[in-house]
């Protein structure tokens, strides 16, 4: 029974189940299953039935068939049906390297194919390779067809699979058949002689014979001994005289060539002649006459060529053609050109290195590793992703909820603005919704650390009524802290199918592994968020006061260094080529900021002013990043992956650090808030001109440095290393940047895991058009590098952004510690001088850690 048939029998059924049911009699029929009482076959209609308890029988017919059962004669058995077959119909033509099919039908339906077979019938282009099914000949060994003769030439044949042929001739024989008459039977050829040439036994002795021959290749000789006529017997000896022959030397009557044989003669002083064949040379020499095949101007014969395979020698490009060549046994060439192409060579992003042409706006290219790349505003070639070009997820609206009280514009182009920050942030959400076929759509409520409770309160709001009005978290570091300790965010890590990939420069190298707890990671940053850029901490210098102090220091260095990375001798110069070797400590800079203040002229109270002369400027929430910089976290996971108070908090080299920054915060060399008695911004001392260093973040340079005539020229380094040992730099970032999440009350399209990898794409594609989009225009906002005179501030903003690391002890601070540090407390401890006792501290956020991964666990 087919399934529609049955659809309709048990919906015929259960309409007259319903039809029973409103009986107002008091039986309800209540049937049982369906059973086949009669087969339907060909010729007849069959019958299912179902009884009731009572004995009520319902019966249904079930149509003819159009299953027939064929002898072997091809008649049905029960209705006696003989298929009829129409003609046959072309289903898939045949072609000449593949089999066609043709089908024909009968009427009930049943049908027939047949295979035809390939055709074999090629259509070669001008290169002897078919369009159809790419067949190039690959013909056999030659074989003899005719046979040359005296008066014709050969034929030798050469065939491919397919059934094409080649051909060469073999030049004609000079075995002539001649008749009594002395002419060929053949050709007809008639001996044309040569002259006589006379040949002695030796040179000494006079000639005794003479030979002549004909161009066919025959020889006549003759005694010029007069009356001399030996009769010899078997074994060559005169029996009348008893003369046995002795030839003299060898003459050569006719040369070898490439096309006869050759003959040579020797006669004995009795006349007598005998000759030798000398063998043809076969040293041709060839002419080319055509592309086929070379005569030999000597003798005419032919040498067909036979080219191996093409080998590609010079590959085509945007410029010019390519080449192929392929050679004969007989060292002919044989040459195709390779059409150019659209190729072109944009390794420097700008013009094509071949043709000359411009580089596209936004264009992509691939190196021959792999990798691809874009250049950004300035020309410069930046990393791009791996992305599929052909992502598309049909303009869906994917929301992003972020903190509206973030500092500077980060998700949208603030409104009316035209500045570059607002220009690039605007560029870069059009590049994601474009590449990926979404809308991007932001809600924003404030989340700075004032905020904390209640951006977290909303998001709990929208988690437990699964009225999910959002995709994305984007929010301040220690709100994402708490976000987290209250398991409302997906575990990035484990999303299967995930487009993000973390060896991408736009992502910091030790993201998973800082951020992370355990294998699990709920949430990223790095170039994706802008704050992240400005947020970074770095050490700004007053060029023209470190040149001014350090100038013999600076001459000394360059006495036994070369440069490599600079141009002139000064101190700014001595700087950069130390941090761009990796050799910046420290040491480095607690040396050089100590020993630097000196009082205004006229201060002549003895108090500090911000108008004196400073080594260092910081605040303890800036100068806490130098914990961070020298490779110690304040919280780790230890073998079982939970989390605790690092070793490092009381290593023996935190307190070596804390010994070190004390000696100078505690110095007037460092000028820190609330030094001048006034509570003055600890930066005004650095910016007023009156400053060597400044440990701050990156957005200084836009905020306070740019068009100030009081500095002007400045410098930027990398926090220093602790140490000359230490592996890599560090760049800690201040609270205020943002950490992208997934909400784990996100509005599932289709599946979780399936919305979950669309936003993984997402945040992939945003991080990587922020690398390209607006990290070039913050960092060219803080440091003006396309007016610097030389690359040592772009190679070392880089570097400051690509060893961007992070501390779960900030990030978790506002859960585990009520928003005070622990590198926090280690400044203030280097502050006031006292003896480093952290112990009550580490028992306190060790209870705090150990709730907070119980909630997670939950």
């Amino acid at each position: 029974m087919t399934k529609k048939l049955l659809c309709l029998v048990l919906a015929i059924a259960m309409l007259s189940g319903m039809l029973i049911a409103c009986n107002p009699k008091d039986h309800v029929h209540e049937y049982g299953a369906w059973t086949t009482e009669k087969e339907a076959t060909c010729k007849a209609e069959g019958a299912v039935t179902r009884s009731c308890a009572c004995g009520e029988k319902e019966t249904y017919p079930l149509p003819v068939t159009d299953d027939h059962h064929l002898d072997a004669s091809g008649v049905c058995t029960v209705c006696g049906h003989t298929h009829a077959f129409g003609g046959w119909v072309v289903v898939s033509a045949a072609n000449c390297g593949t089999s066609g099919i043709d089908k024909r039908v009968c009427e009930c339906g049943e049908y027939e194919l047949q295979i035809v077979p390939a055709t074999g019938e090629h259509q070669f282009d001008a290169e002897g390779q078919c369009a159809i099914c790419s067949h190039s000949h690959s013909y056999g060994a030659w074989q003899e067809l005719v046979s040359p003769t005296c008066g014709s030439d050969g034929i030798l044949i050469s065939t491919c699979s397919c059934g094409a042929v080649r051909r060469k001739s073999i030049s004609a024989s000079t075995a002539h058949i001649f008749n009594d008459s002395g002419v060929c039977v053949l050709c007809g050829h008639l001996h044309s002689w040569k002259e006589w040439v006379e040949i002695g036994a030796s040179a000494s002795s006079g000639k005794s014979a003479a030979i002549r021959y004909c161009d066919c290749g025959a020889l006549e000789a003759k005694s010029l001994i007069a009356g001399c006529s030996h009769t010899f017997n078997d074994v060559g000896v005169c029996t009348a005289c008893g003369h046995k022959h002795a030839f003299g030397q060898w003459h050569h009557i006719v040369a070898a060539t490439c096309g006869r044989h050759g003959t040579q003669a020797a006669a004995c002083e009795c006349g007598a002649v005998t000759t030798q064949t000398l063998s043809a040379t076969e040293e041709h020499q060839f002419i080319d006459v055509g592309s086929e095949y070379m005569v030999c101007q000597a003798c005419g014969a032919r040498h067909y060529h036979q080219f191996g395979e093409y080998v590609t020698v010079e590959e085509p490009s945007c410029s010019k053609a390519g080449k192929q060549l392929a050679l004969c046994a007989c060292g002919q060439r044989s040459e195709k050109e390779i059409p150019k192409n659209d190729e072109h060579n944009w390794a420097n992003g700008a013009a094509c290195a071949d043709c000359g042409a411009l580089c596209p706006d936004g264009y992509v290219f691939t190196d021959d590793e792999g990798n691809r790349w874009q250049k950004d505003e300035w020309g410069n070639l930046r990393r791009y992703d791996d992305l599929p070009d052909a992502l598309d997820y049909g303009n869906e609206v994917i929301t992003v909820l972020g903190w509206s009280d973030v500092e500077k514009p980060e998700f949208q182009k603030a409104a009316g603005a035209d500045d570059a920050r607002s220009l690039a942030i605007a560029q870069r959400n059009a590049a994601v919704e474009r590449r990926l076929g979404v809308t991007l759509n932001f809600v924003t409520v404030p989340g700075n650390s004032s905020s904390i409770n209640s951006f977290v309160a909303h998001v709990k709001t929208a988690f437990d009524s699964g009225l999910a009005k959002f995709d994305l978290i984007a929010t301040y570091s220690r709100t994402h802290g708490a976000l987290l300790a209250s398991g409302m965010l997906t575990d990035i890590a484990a999303i299967e199918n995930s487009y993000l990939d973390f060896e991408k420069p736009w992502w910091p190298a030790d993201l998973q592994k800082e951020l992370g707890i355990g294998d699990s990671l709920y949430g990223v940053t790095g170039d994706i968020s802008a704050t992240a850029i400005d947020e970074m901490h770095c050490v700004y210098f007053n060029q023209n006061l470190l040149n001014e102090l350090y100038a013999d220091e600076a001459s000394a260095y360059f006495a036994n260094q070369a440069h490599t990375l600079t141009t002139d001798n000064t101190a700014t110069s001595w700087l950069y080529e130390l941090a761009l070797k990796g050799q910046w400590t420290l040491d480095d800079l607690l040396c050089l900021s100590g020993g630097v203040y000196k009082a205004w002229s006229e201060n002549i109270s003895g108090e500090l002013s911000i108008r004196d002369r400073f080594g260092l400027c910081g605040a303890s929430y800036t100068l806490s990043s130098l914990y961070g910089a020298a490779g110690l976290r304040q919280i780790a996971a230890d073998d079982s992956r939970v989390l605790k108070v690092s070793e490092d908090y009381t290593s023996l080299k935190t307190e070596t650090l804390i010994s070190k920054l004390g000696a100078l915060m505690n110095s007037n060399d460092c000028f820190m808030p609330g030094k001048d008695g006034q509570g003055s911004p600890y930066i005004r001392p650095f910016h007023s001109g009156n400053a060597l260093f400044a440990v701050q973040y990156m957005e200084l340079g836009e905020d306070y440095l740019v068009g100030n005539e009081a500095m002007p020229r400045y410098g930027v380094l990398p926090l220093p290393k602790y140490d000359a040992a230490q592996e890599r730099y560090y760049t800690t970032l201040g609270n205020a940047y943002t950490v992208y999440s997934i909400f784990s009350g996100f509005d599932a399209r289709g599946s979780a895991g399936a919305t979950s990898t669309m936003l993984s794409a997402v945040l992939e594609c945003w991080a990587s058009e922020a690398y390209r989009r607006t990290t070039p225009v913050i960092l060219e906002a803080n440091m003006q590098l396309s007016g610097r005179a030389t690359q040592a501030e772009a190679e070392l903003c880089e570097i400051i952004r690509s060893s961007m690391s992070f501390d779960l002890g900030n990030t978790l601070s506002h859960v585990i510690n009520g928003d005070s540090s622990l590198d926090s407390m280690m400044i203030s401890a280097a502050l006031k001088g006292e003896e480093w006792d952290p112990s009550e501290q580490i028992k306190d956020i060790e209870e705090a850690l150990q709730t907070l991964l119980d909630g997670l666990k939950s």
